[in-house]
């Protein structure tokens, strides 16, 4: 049997590692890409009479990629069948004089360097604009697709309320866009533009109609913004397509990206290829004109590709992430904030995407965006519902979370029916004191120096956090002083200091939030735990999740461990094997039948860690089993009483 568990090991793993290579999910993390791209269209002449004669036919493309802070063209190849006179300028122009009645057909190829670059915006730029170059003045006033109502003005307004930082009022803008319109891809919004107006009474579109909204936005308020058409790569079919974005215009900055459809605000990823920028989505792509009778002019669609040629470097994140639940031992049923804290790096406003890779039971959608200012740190919170078990088990959940640029958190959560338990109120009172605190002011005047009392922990060892409150304001102070779930009521005069210790657990690897704050503003630190994880085997990525009762299922799971142990022994009852050493994460493919999955995949796992001390655990992992019959319970415990499986 182990024979065979290792000969799936290393067919999955290659297999996976070919996967992964062919289809990125994107290509966010890397300092540039070299792309190349085609597009190619033509024309039909279909006679109308017995004379035939075409004195000149033009086509004016203005489809194509050109240099700009983003992308550089390494070269541009215009080619045309028959041949024709070529131009390149604003336009490419592509000119046939006296042709035959016959197919024309051009292409564009072009090689380019796409770039990952942040558009830095180091300080606040005050909203209203105070003045709009004249030049600028075209991109604030409502056009055919991108109209301005008194509904659109109204909405933006309430969107904003009375914010007054520009950064802010277009990220809020476009989260709200993002949020509140579907991506439909229905025959009214695939195959015709709708209004910007249509789009705000439909709550639905594509990216051209999310694109058009938000810019109906930004210009009802006066913020120059203009429409972007190109082409970008997707996960959903793991190529590039032709897809829109927009450009809003930061006074003394210039023209900085915004993909609401992407949940890009103030950047975008190096996959992005610019083509055109204009006032309206509806803006031609091409251009014809000619002087011809007896014939009837008929074009064809333009069609674009782009195909990966090399990636280069991997850029260096702006953000760091690290994951913490609330509480890492709970009892099943248990309602558990999971905290996510996200610090910018750099001197710069910065926006991401923070999405749930990994977690039991979240209770709303795994991605949230998140705008921070220079050097600020802000917490992300969802709520965990954690699943029912099996009272003499203890089960192990992986917990990630990932950025916009690639880096990720992880760490982990037990639950038994030993451990205890946390309601929904008391959930939704964390999380709801999370979003309060979003909208508090720093605490002027008051700062705050923390330290522990070890350098490295056990995990689940008891850790001393000891602060320093330091109040330079010319009045008293009443501040709530957390660390963890540890909290103190602490009052401390003018011109004064005080001291402050909590003891909390030491769960995993990462920087402890120390947060003062009163009802008006918040002050905040944090401390570096490192921590020994304890000894443990866990599974993680089990495929299928969802299994059928009468069926013989091809379980896929990495089994994990943190720590270097030996002399494994794995028992699932049904099956077994042994590892001589182990560390790290190993790829396992077993079969199960699916009756015996009803309460998760059950297993006892026995090992020595380094120092030879031994380990005898029982563990299981939630499944969800279907169709099971109305005996399935009895025969469970027949099989539990009489040891048969």
């Amino acid at each position: 049997m182990q024979k065979k568990v290792i000969y799936w090991l290393v067919l999955l793993i290659a297999l996976s590692a070919v996967h992964a290579e062919e289809q990125p999910e994107n290509y966010n993390e890397y300092q540039s890409l070299r792309l190349l791209f085609t597009l190619e269209s033509g024309i039909q002449f279909v006679q109308t009479a017995s004379n035939p004669k075409i004195e000149f036919f033009q086509a004016d493309i203005s489809f194509f990629p050109k240099d700009n802070s983003h992308l550089q063209v390494n070269s541009l190849n215009p080619q045309a069948t028959p041949s024709a006179e070529i131009e390149q300028n604003k336009y490419v122009s592509f000119k046939w004089r006296n042709p035959a009645p016959a197919d024309l057909e051009y292409k564009i190829i072009a090689d380019v360097t796409t770039v990952n670059k942040l558009q830095l915006i180091k300080q606040k730029i005050l909203f209203p604009i105070r003045n709009v170059d004249e030049s600028l003045l075209e991109y604030t006033k409502p056009t055919t697709f991108i109209d301005i109502t008194p509904e659109i003005e109204q909405k933006a307004r309430a969107i904003i309320g009375g914010e007054d930082d520009l950064y802010v009022v277009v990220f809020n803008l476009a989260e709200w866009t993002k949020k509140n319109v579907e991506y439909n891809l229905s025959t009214l919004t695939a195959e015709v533009v709708q209004k910007s107006s249509w789009v705000l009474q439909n709550k639905k579109g594509v990216c051209d109609e999310l694109t058009n909204l938000f810019i109906s936005f930004l210009r009802s308020l006066g913020i120059p913004a203009r429409f972007v058409s190109g082409m970008v790569y997707s996960n959903v079919d793991y190529k590039w397509g032709a897809h829109g974005w927009a450009e809003v215009y930061f006074p003394e900055v210039g023209w900085v990206p915004f993909d609401v459809t992407f949940g890009q605000y103030g950047w975008v990823d190096p996959s992005h290829i610019k083509l055109k920028e204009s006032l309206d989505s509806g803006s031609p792509s091409a251009e014809y004109t000619w002087r011809a009778s007896d014939v009837q002019v008929q074009m064809k669609e333009l069609a674009v590709s782009a195909e990966l040629k090399e990636k280069n470097g991997k850029q260096e994140p702006p953000v760091k992430i690290t994951l913490q639940p609330a509480h890492n031992e709970v009892k099943f049923k248990s309602f558990v904030p999971l905290l996510v804290t996200i610090e910018n790096t750099v001197e710069s406003y910065i926006s991401t995407s923070v999405t749930v890779r990994k977690a039991p039971g979240l209770t709303e959608k795994n991605v949230k965006e998140v705008l921070l200012k220079p050097g600020e740190t802000k917490n992300v919170v969802w709520i965990l519902e954690i699943p029912e078990g099996e009272s003499t088990y203890l089960y192990t959940a992986s917990l990630e979370a990932a950025t916009s640029f690639g880096n990720s958190a992880i760490s982990k959560i037990y639950y038994s029916d030993n451990f205890k338990f946390y309601d929904r109120d008391e959930a939704e009172q964390y999380l709801a004191k999370s979003v309060q605190r979003e909208v508090k002011k720093p605490l002027e005047g008051v700062s705050m120096r923390c330290s522990a009392d070890q350098e490295m922990y056990y995990a689940n060892d008891t850790a001393t956090i000891s602060c320093i409150l330091i109040n330079a304001r010319m009045q008293a102070l009443n501040l709530e002083v957390c660390a963890q779930e540890s909290c103190q009521q602490v009052a401390i005069d003018t011109q004064a200091e005080k001291r402050i210790a909590f003891t909390i657990q030491a769960r995993n690897n990462g920087r402890i939030p120390v947060i003062a704050e009163n009802e008006d503003a918040i002050v905040f630190t944090h401390v570096e735990l490192a921590t020994i994880p304890l000894p443990d085997i866990y599974m993680t990525d089990i495929t299928p999740y969802v299994v059928d009762y009468k069926d013989n299922v091809l379980l896929k799971f990495n089994l994990n461990s943190d720590t270097e142990v030996h002399d494994v022994t794995i028992d699932f009852k049904f099956d077994r094997f042994q590892l001589d050493k182990f560390k790290g994460s190993r790829e396992v493919t077993i079969e199960a039948p699916g009756r015996n999955l009803r309460n998760g995949l059950k297993f006892t796992v026995s090992f020595l860690d380094e120092k030879d001390k031994a380990y005898n655990l029982e563990k299981a992992v939630y499944l969800e089993v279907n169709n099971s019959p109305w005996y399935a319970d009895l025969l469970d415990w027949f099989a539990e009483v009489f040891g048969v499986y």
